[in-house]
């Protein structure tokens, strides 16, 4: 991702020719030294509802109940992809199980 989002800066004149982006493993390794605690902050300080309590921007803002952020009495709701390498231990397969069957499952 931050090769993408810094691939054009070049064309833009404001490049740092010494900057390199990450590895995939240098970003996990990272998030291996920040621990669970900071991502659980993070996530408990921005993620929300879109459609929160409504404010003077809801109809703008397709927040509270603004049109599109609830179906009759449901709160409508999308959860972006999210993925985590976790070892194929007894735990995790105690709290997660297997998807698919006999040799075919997956951790």
């Amino acid at each position: 991702v931050a090769a993408k989002v810094t691939g054009s800066l070049d064309r833009w004149g404001c490049w740092d020719a010494s900057w390199t982006p990450p590895t995939s493993s240098a970003i996990t390794q990272a998030r291996k030294r920040l621990g669970p605690a900071v991502f659980r902050e993070i996530c408990e300080r921005i993620c929300g509802p879109a459609g929160g309590e409504p404010g003077p921007m809801a109809g703008l803002l397709a927040t509270g109940r603004a049109r599109g952020a609830w179906l009759r009495d449901w709160r409508l709701v999308a959860i972006d992809g999210f993925e985590a390498d976790l070892p194929d231990s007894e735990a995790n397969a105690a709290e997660f199980g297997y998807a698919g069957t006999g040799e075919s499952r997956s951790a």
